[in-house]
């Protein structure tokens, strides 16, 4: 059987699952400690979530942002980023919906190759080094 959650012997005791059972006993990190910081990461998520509904572009400037300033790894940054998409999505897609603007059938054709790439893409930066995650968003936002 194979497991989607990285080994805890590669130094990933944060990822996956097994976080949302210790975050409570760890704490707050630094970052979400500090006032100005957790401004500047709400005034991110904004910029962000306005882009990602306006245009349907912005999620790539996420990462860095929360690498720069909430003290995540690449990795770590690239899965939180993830997980706000997912409201960012359904909340752009019912206000495109409400005006009729989404084309369902292509929808559905799309979301066939969409979600199982996502799914590698997921599997593939839970194992890359955090340094090698941020070398792609850098090469990402560059071009």
């Amino acid at each position: 059987m194979v497991s989607l959650l990285p080994p805890t012997n590669a130094g990933c005791i944060r990822g996956g699952m097994r976080s949302l059972a210790t975050a409570s006993l760890q704490g707050p990190s630094p970052a979400e400690g500090n006032r100005y910081v957790g401004l500047a990461l709400l005034m991110l998520a904004v910029v962000v979530g306005f882009l990602i509904g306006m245009v349907g572009v912005g999620g790539v400037l996420l990462p860095p942002g929360l690498v720069a300033l909430g003290e995540l790894t690449a990795n770590e940054a690239t899965a939180t980023s993830t997980w706000a998409f997912v409201f960012t999505g359904v909340v752009g897609t019912v206000a495109y919906a409400w005006r009729g603007l989404v084309p369902w059938g292509m929808l559905a054709r799309l979301t066939v190759g969409v979600v199982p790439a996502a799914f590698l893409g997921a599997l593939v930066n839970a194992r890359l080094p955090a340094s090698v995650v941020l070398l792609g968003l850098a090469a990402l936002t560059l071009f």
